[in-house]
C-alpha cells in the first residue's frame, strides 16, 4: 500500500508538469504561479514582419515561462511554443506581411503550470496595396460570428476615409464612416475593424481584428464607372 501512495504521488507530480493549466490558480507558495500580464507587442498593434521582442511580468514564484505564438486563435498552428526563465522573448523568423498572430503566456513552478495569460493579437505590416476599396462590391462569402446579410452590396466612395453605404436585399440603406490607414478598415462609429486584403482574382478580403469574421466582396463596378453611368439600382452615386 505503501509503494502504491508514492506510485500516485509520481503520477500526479509527472502530469502536473505536463503543460499550462486553463484553470486560475491560487498565488501560495505551494500551488502553481498565476497567470502573467501581457505588455508587448500591444494588443491589436501594427508590428513589423522581423524580429519581434515579446514581454509580459513576472509572476510570484515562478522558475520559468512558456510562450506560444500561434496563426489562430485556437493555438493549432503554432508558430512558437517556448519554455524560458526570462520574461522576454525575441522571435527570428519571418512573418507574413498583413496577417494577423496571436500569442499567450503562462508560468510555471516546481508545483505545476499556472493558467495562460489573456490573448492577445498583432497584425503584421502591410505591403503596398495595389488596388483599392473604393467602388461597389458584393458579398459573395463570409465566415465567422456574422451580422451582414447574404448579398450585402457596399459603396465605399473613397480609398482613405468617408460614409460607406450598405444595402441588404429588400431593406433600407445603412450609412457607416468608416477610415483606412496601414490597410486596415475601421468603421468609427463602433470601432470595428478589418484588415484589407485582395486575392487573386481582385475580390476584397476583410479579416476580423477585433471581431471574429471574414468577409469576401466581388467588385460589380469600380468608382469611375459608377460615376460615368450615373449610379446603379438606385444607390445614390454622390459623395
Amino acid at each position: 500500500m505503501k509503494y502504491s501512495l508514492v506510485a500516485v504521488f509520481v503520477l500526479v507530480l509527472i502530469l502536473s508538469h505536463s503543460g499550462c493549466g486553463d484553470d486560475n490558480s491560487s498565488s501560495s507558495e505551494n500551488s502553481p504561479p498565476t497567470s502573467p500580464n501581457l505588455i508587448s507587442p500591444p494588443n491589436g498593434s501594427i508590428d513589423s514582419v522581423n524580429v519581434l521582442n515579446f514581454t509580459w511580468s513576472s509572476s510570484q514564484n515562478a522558475s520559468s515561462y512558456r510562450i506560444q505564438i500561434s496563426m489562430d486563435s485556437g493555438f493549432t498552428q503554432l508558430l512558437a511554443d517556448t519554455t524560458l526563465t526570462a520574461t522576454s522573448y525575441d522571435f527570428t523568423a519571418s512573418l507574413q506581411p498583413s496577417t494577423i498572430y496571436y500569442w499567450r503566456v503562462c508560468a510555471i513552478n516546481s508545483y505545476g503550470q499556472g493558467s495562460y495569460s489573456n490573448i492577445w493579437s498583432f497584425i503584421t505590416a502591410s505591403i503596398v496595396i495595389t488596388q483599392t476599396i473604393e467602388g461597389y462590391w458584393v458579398l459573395v462569402y463570409s465566415a465567422g460570428s456574422l451580422d451582414v446579410c447574404p448579398g450585402e452590396e457596399v459603396r465605399f466612395p473613397n480609398s482613405v476615409s468617408g460614409t460607406a453605404e450598405l444595402k441588404c436585399p429588400n431593406q433600407s440603406m445603412i450609412y457607416r464612416n468608416y477610415t483606412v490607414s496601414a490597410g486596415i478598415l475601421t468603421y468609427t462609429a463602433s470601432g470595428i475593424r478589418y484588415l484589407i486584403s485582395f486575392t487573386q482574382n481582385s475580390e476584397l478580403v476583410l479579416s476580423g481584428i477585433n471581431n471574429n469574421r471574414i468577409l469576401y466582396y466581388a467588385l460589380i463596378l469600380p468608382r469611375r464607372e459608377v460615376e460615368v453611368k450615373g449610379g446603379r439600382s438606385g444607390w445614390n452615386s454622390s459623395e
